[in-house]
């Protein structure tokens, strides 16, 4: 660290000329010399800005910078804004998909606010994970200590957007409808759990409220617990499953919407959520605007700057934002011609500035059928923790062993843990270790927790600037989409990344993934298989448990748990994988990677 001379009575015998000193000129250069390096710094950033080109090699690479190096405030503020712009996207879909039309049904100021507190909840969060906390009279601490940022977790968004709709389903006289929906019309009798999208949201928050303890309580867990319960194995199969399921959601939102998506083969009706645009699912305008999107990405990862490839997610969604303002549908009947817009800005003009947490509140309760799998969903998130934590121990240039990693490894899982509780009562759902972030710290080479905390004022900045959520939610269905398979993809990728050692699996191992990925892999693609809910002219108990209604509440309950959880891709596959891990033996031999044929 650079120092400046301290008061010397002989450097004033060296007088230059009245009341100046050669001790005054030094003096006065350090501190600007010091304060230039402590705001500005002397980071080249160049590096950040130039294109990549493919056909050129030998280029230069940036400085590292250690964990707990103390860059300057500048330099930490364009990394930290790299690490948010990164998480951003990620950090904003769970929200925009629970609160939609057609799941949750929220208002759209309830809208904007979800989509902030997830940003918001998300930097605090963040914080507590880079800070490490050590508990007192304890060895266990809190928080990871490294560059570490958390955002909203997609492990729990199946099985919320599962419970949501089974909250949200009533029968009118034997016929399926939702409360706040389809019901309204209905003119005879209601039967079912028939709560509005906000009583059921509260529900899912206040079961993630009670499952997150058994995640704290796993923390504490030595480490040979989880290889033996968790290994590769089982996550593996569990994180392909849930990006299977969520790359449908993605789907259908690029294809114009997830309600006129479910019905496309029934009723036909036209996408909502695009504008003033409502055309058929699957419409050629909707496909040729989401591969804008994927367009970007592409052109980005094989030219783009180290800063662009880090951020390019948010720069796709910037694109196919553009070009859908600036492209419109034509309608016309007999010489009257209509022009239809894909973006509008009145959510963003009847917006407030500034939003801060609960704004708006949601009803707590429990809902027993979904804390079984809001469980699995929890381990899923803790050991991709575990792992998030050890890739970013390698990004950082250190070797993932020893006492301070294993210490790393208990603060992150239950900074996870804690962090997840108190999201739920900030009103948004648990939070996660991000992997992608680990990007970043490799292409920009700083690992300095400055940089992480400069991610955190920008996503907290973002979300208390409200306008910001609702340009969010300006943002068409068609991109959204789009976007969001991208993002739920590299949720499978990483995936088969677990299930990829460097020695192949073996036997043991292929017959487990295999059992898990058929069960999972048939429930997401034919969910009639167990449960027939929100179907219409059809009653919501299905033919696999048939409900009697001679049935005691506490039996009724049991039931509808063991549904949720067989209705359900990755609780069902994950629960096989849990299982066949425990009971099969393990091979000698765990070389092989020859076909199971």
């Amino acid at each position: 660290m650079e120092t400046c001379p301290g008061d010397d009575a002989q450097m004033h015998l060296l007088s230059v000329t009245d009341g100046d000193t050669i001790y005054d000129i030094a003096r006065d250069s350090c501190r600007e010399r010091k304060w230039r390096k402590d705001l500005i710094g002397d980071y080249d950033w160049g590096f950040l800005c130039t294109p990549t080109l493919p056909w050129c090699s030998g280029r230069s690479q940036p400085p590292f910078f250690e964990k707990d190096e103390k860059i300057s405030l500048l330099l930490a503020l364009v990394m930290g804004l790299q690490h948010a712009l990164a998480m951003v996207g990620g950090v904003v879909t769970t929200p925009l998909i629970l609160s939609s039309l057609h799941n949750g049904n929220f208002s759209p100021g309830e809208q904007q606010y979800v989509v902030s507190a997830a940003m918001i909840v998300s930097g605090l969060a963040s914080f507590i994970q880079m800070t490490q906390f050590r508990i007192p009279y304890t060895g266990y601490v809190i928080g990871s200590g490294m560059l570490s940022v958390m955002g909203v977790t997609f492990s729990y968004l199946p099985v919320a957007l599962q419970t949501i709709a089974t909250l949200r389903t009533c029968s009118c006289d034997g016929v399926s409808c939702f409360k706040g929906e389809t019901c309204d019309l209905c003119t005879g009798n209601l039967s079912g759990d028939c709560l509005t999208g906000q009583e059921a949201y509260g529900r899912v928050l206040g079961s993630i409220l009670l499952t997150s303890w058994f995640q704290i309580a796993l923390s504490f867990c030595p480490k040979k617990f989880f290889k033996k319960v968790f290994p590769p194995v089982v996550t593996g199969s569990t994180i392909i499953l849930i990006g299977a399921s969520l790359i449908t959601s993605g789907f259908s939102q690029w294809g114009g919407g997830s309600n006129c998506a479910n019905q496309v083969l029934t009723s036909k009706i036209p996408c909502d959520g695009n504008g003033e645009v409502e055309l058929a699912f699957g419409d050629r305008h909707y496909i040729e605007l989401g591969l804008v999107v994927f367009a970007t990405l592409i052109i980005v990862e094989i030219f783009g700057s180290p800063i662009l490839r880090n951020t390019q997610v948010v720069v796709g969604l910037i694109v196919g934002m553009v070009v859908a303002s600036a492209v419109h549908v034509t309608e016309c009947e007999g010489t009257k011609c209509t022009k239809y817009r894909y973006v509008t800005y009145d959510k963003i003009s009847e917006a407030p500035w500034i939003t801060f947490l609960w704004r708006y509140t949601f009803p707590l309760g429990i809902y027993p059928p979904a804390l079984l799998p809001m469980l699995l969903a929890g381990i899923t998130s803790m050991v991709e923790t575990i792992g998030d934590v050890s890739a970013t121990y390698e990004a950082s240039h250190l070797h993932p062993s020893g006492t301070e990693f294993e210490k790393s490894l208990q603060g992150g899982v239950l900074a996870d843990g804690l962090n997840s509780f108190w999201a739920s009562l900030a009103t948004t759902l648990p939070v996660v270790t991000y992997a992608q972030n680990n990007g970043v710290i490799s292409l920009s080479g700083c690992a300095a927790r400055r940089a992480g905390y400069g991610c955190c004022f920008w996503m907290i900045l973002l979300g208390t600037f409200a306008k910001f959520a609702a340009l969010i939610l300006s943002i068409p269905n068609c991109i959204l989409g789009a976007m969001t398979t991208f993002l739920f993809s590299s949720v499978l990728v990483s995936g088969i990344k677990l299930l990829s050692p460097p020695k192949g699996l073996s036997r043991r191992d292929r017959f487990i993934v295999t059992m898990a990925l058929g069960i999972g892999f048939g429930v997401n693609l034919v969910p009639a298989w167990v449960n027939i809910a929100g179907q219409s002219n059809y009653p919501d108990e299905g033919n696999l448990w048939p409900v009697d209604k001679s049935w005691s509440k506490e039996y009724r309950g049991f039931r509808d748990a063991v549904i949720q959880v067989l209705s359900n891709g990755f609780t069902s596959g994950g629960l096989v994988a849990v299982v066949l891990n425990l009971v099969i033996p393990t091979d000698e031999d765990r070389s092989t990677n020859l076909p199971l044929s």
